[in-house]
């Protein structure tokens, strides 16, 4: 059911962009309320562990906008990486801009490219719907074994990606993308459960969407134990905002390695 565009791009190519990193660089820098939420959640749940928290690893890290906000509230070196060149050098202008320059190193780095040679980490984030952007399913197991494997033992892997139901706020497109998915099972044979064409401008790439079982099952062949996982609807209900009447777009999630 991916319909053969002309402006279809290989996902580096799509963010790999001066104009994506403008507009990224733009944004608001304040977190989310989930965002906010995880990382409250994710320093509780260290110190109940005792698990000195020594370096960080944001994943993804885009512009950088969540690192602003991590530096903040835990005082400890960081490590921002992504794997666009024009992402990293509007990091490196914000790390400048807000005086982080001796605790925050960045790196152009592509998650699978992780290895041995890379610090390791208590805690590592993919806030960006970063592994929205990982097809085929090989590469979304190979890109969370590497993350294990720059985990500290005990250290959490926290994040978001999108959610195959719902929209970020209850319209009637959160209802059509469900729709869509579940006619894609049913008769789309060519192309993996979860894949839809996504983008903005005139460029489109192949991303990928989660279903909360399918993220639990992923995590958990990959050595992680599933601490919080959890769709916006169901987290909006919980800390008293109001419950949508989908999954709210997008599904949060904290794991750690065994």
């Amino acid at each position: 059911m991916i319909k053969n565009y002309n402006n279809i791009v290989d996902i580096y190519d799509y963010w790999n962009k001066e104009d994506q990193a403008l507009l990224f660089s733009s944004k608001d820098l304040e977190l989310t309320w989930f965002e906010k939420y995880l990382l409250n959640a994710v320093m509780e749940h260290a110190e109940l562990q005792n698990l000195s928290i020594n370096i960080i690893h944001v994943l993804g890290c885009g512009a950088g906008r969540e690192v602003y906000e991590i530096a903040k509230r835990l005082k400890c070196k960081i490590i921002a990486s992504d794997f666009s060149p024009y992402m990293i050098n509007a990091c490196q202008t914000n790390i400048s801009k807000w005086g982080l320059e001796g605790r925050v190193n960045i790196a152009v780095k592509n998650i699978n490219s992780l290895g041995e040679t890379d610090k390791i980490c208590q805690i590592a984030f993919a806030f960006n719907n970063t592994f929205n952007y990982l097809t085929p399913l090989s590469n979304r197991e190979s890109c969370l074994k590497k993350v294990h494997r720059i985990l500290d033992k005990g250290g959490y892997f926290v994040g978001v990606v999108h959610s195959r139901y719902g929209s970020l706020y209850p319209t009637i497109n959160g209802y059509l993308k469900a729709i869509y998915f579940l006619l894609q099972y049913m008769l789309d044979f060519k192309n993996e459960p979860g894949d839809k064409l996504g983008g903005n401008g005139k460029l489109k790439s192949k991303f990928h969407y989660y279903t909360k079982y399918e993220l639990k099952q992923l995590l958990q062949i990959t050595g992680f134990k599933i601490v919080e996982l959890s769709t916006l609807g169901s987290l909006s209900k919980s800390l008293g905002r109001g419950r949508y009447a989908s999954a709210y777009n997008n599904l949060i999630f904290v794991a750690q390695k065994l």
